[in-house]
C-alpha cells in the first residue's frame, strides 16, 4: 500500500538523460515489469518458487553495480524503485505458487536465498569467480 508507484514507460514526448544509469534504469523496469506480467501468466511449482527467490535475491545483490546507488531519475530513488518492482514480481511469483508448502516456508526460504546470493559474492570478492561477466565497469 505505501509503495511508491514507478511509472515504467516514459512519456514518448520525454527527453532520455544520455547517462549509463538513465538508459540502464529504463531497460531494468522494463526488464522487471515483463517478468511481474510473463509470471501472471504461469504458475510456478515450490522448487521454481525457489530458484525465482534466488535470482530475485542475486539481481538485489547487482542493482547497485549497475546504478549508482544516489541516482535519482524522474523525481524517484532509482535503486529502490527497482527493488521494489522486484518484491512486486516476488509477491506475483507468490499468488501464483502451486505449492503451499514453500511459501509457508518462505522465511527459510529467503534466508536460504541470500545464503546462496552471499556465497557468490564471496567467491567473486575471493577472485575465484569470473567477475566481469556481471559487473559493468566505467572504464
Amino acid at each position: 500500500m505505501f509503495k511508491e508507484k514507478v511509472s515504467i514507460y516514459p512519456h514518448p514526448s520525454a527527453l532520455l538523460e544520455p547517462s549509463r544509469n538513465s538508459v540502464l534504469f529504463l531497460l531494468f523496469k522494463v526488464a522487471f515489469s515483463s517478468l511481474i506480467e510473463e509470471a501472471r501468466f504461469h504458475s510456478f511449482s515450490g522448487d521454481g518458487y525457489r530458484q525465482l527467490q534466488v535470482d530475485t535475491e542475486f539481481l538485489k545483490y547487482m542493482i547497485p553495480h549497475y546504478i549508482s546507488s544516489d541516482c535519482n531519475l524522474e523525481g524517484v530513488d532509482a535503486c529502490s524503485s527497482l527493488l521494489n518492482l522486484l518484491s512486486d514480481t516476488m509477491a506475483a511469483i507468490g499468488e501464483r505458487c502451486t505449492d503451499e508448502a514453500s511459501l509457508v516456508e518462505s522465511d527459510d526460504v529467503l534466508i536460504d536465498s541470500l545464503d546462496t546470493v552471499r556465497a557468490f559474492a564471496e567467491r567473486v570478492n575471493a577472485g575465484e569467480e569470473n567477475a566481469e561477466k556481471f559487473v559493468i565497469n566505467d572504464d
